[in-house]
């Protein structure tokens, strides 16, 4: 849970973990109160409840002794440190924080370990081979949009250039 959404929560959801932001302390306290999250990442610029209130209210919640909680702070808010952990969280991390630094703190806590290592290449299945005559024949524009999206991997991008590919030629598309 994080006070808004946020690069943290992109972050977050980008390595497969299920994320519900609130935008504020208090707010946050309904989403535990509904979701029960294993751990919650709390902005302490959050706006209402004071975040030591919302930590402490968390707390005395069924089972917000079991959630993992970690206050996040400008250098500003550096010297509230012993009160955040008085508090009751289990880590206080600074800004600037590093995506390494937010999934070391998750598995210390939490004890998840991550596959830091690319999957297991696959074997290549040769197909039938494509006619690719006539392709050069399509805009030069086209070809280049194609192959950019293909590149980038940009599913969104690749199914852009096919439907126009196919309003030119529907015989590249379909098969």
């Amino acid at each position: 849970m994080t006070s808004k959404p946020s690069f943290l929560a992109q972050l977050l959801e980008s390595a497969g973990f299920y994320v519900r932001t609130a935008a504020d302390a208090e707010n946050g306290m309904r989403v535990y109160s509904e979701w029960r999250p294993h751990f919650i990442w709390l902005d302490l610029r959050s706006q209402g409840t004071s975040p030591l209130e919302a930590i402490t209210n968390i707390r005395a919640l069924p089972g917000g002794r079991d959630a993992k909680i970690a206050a996040l702070t400008t250098g500003s808010f550096a010297d509230q440190r012993d009160a955040v952990l008085g508090a009751g969280a289990d880590d206080f991390v600074r800004k600037p924080w590093t995506p390494r630094t937010v999934f070391e703190i998750m598995e210390r806590l939490l004890g998840v370990r991550y596959a830091n290592s690319p999957p297991a290449a696959r074997p290549v299945v040769a197909s039938a081979p494509y006619d690719l005559s006539g392709f050069e024949a399509l805009p030069a524009d086209l070809r280049s949009h194609l192959l950019n999206a293909v590149m980038l991997l940009d599913k969104e991008r690749i199914i852009e250039a096919v439907r126009s590919i196919s309003a030119i030629d529907p015989r590249w598309v379909g098969n």
